[in-house]
């Protein structure tokens, strides 16, 4: 089991739960020089700058990353918001999009990669490659939050 991190000062991040109808999730995978979780599975979006906004920072992370602008996405939403362990706040949103991977240029990370939910069995590791703690508890959420609503439907 991992030490747990301490933190100097407050940290708020900002990422994406990215949904294409068809292709299912886009996870990336970290590489070798990712400064926590090396070769985990997570999601795009990262550390929101001094007085940026959760939209701004979300946005500044997509295209850095995959250089996603807001025109190519259908739908977004922020769908959690909850505390990260230094003080901060950690803000997931949802979004829907056609890109494909040919639309997308992976800017960070080793790879991208569309995943279909039943395809997942989380907490497992998927191909290999464990998830990042925050990864499994925000995709867990996402499964629930799609699964109750289409029971509401």
């Amino acid at each position: 089991m991992s030490q747990p991190t301490t933190y100097a000062t407050p940290v708020s991040l900002a990422g994406a739960i990215i949904q294409h109808p068809q292709l299912g999730l886009l996870l990336q995978l970290r590489d070798e020089i990712a400064p926590t979780y090396p070769h985990h599975w997570g999601l795009f979006g990262g550390h929101m700058e001094e007085g940026e906004s959760p939209d701004r920072a979300v946005w500044r992370e997509l295209q850095e990353e995959l250089q996603l602008t807001p025109q190519m996405v259908m739908t977004w939403r922020l769908g959690q918001q909850t505390p990260h362990p230094s003080g901060g706040t950690t803000y997931i949103y949802y979004l829907t999009t056609m890109a494909t991977p040919a639309d997308l240029v992976l800017g960070e990370g080793e790879a991208m990669r569309y995943v279909q939910v039943a395809d997942l069995n989380l907490p497992q590791p998927y191909l290999g490659h464990p998830f990042t703690e925050l990864t499994t508890q925000a995709l867990q959420t996402y499964i629930l939050t799609v699964k109750s609503l289409q029971q509401g439907s």
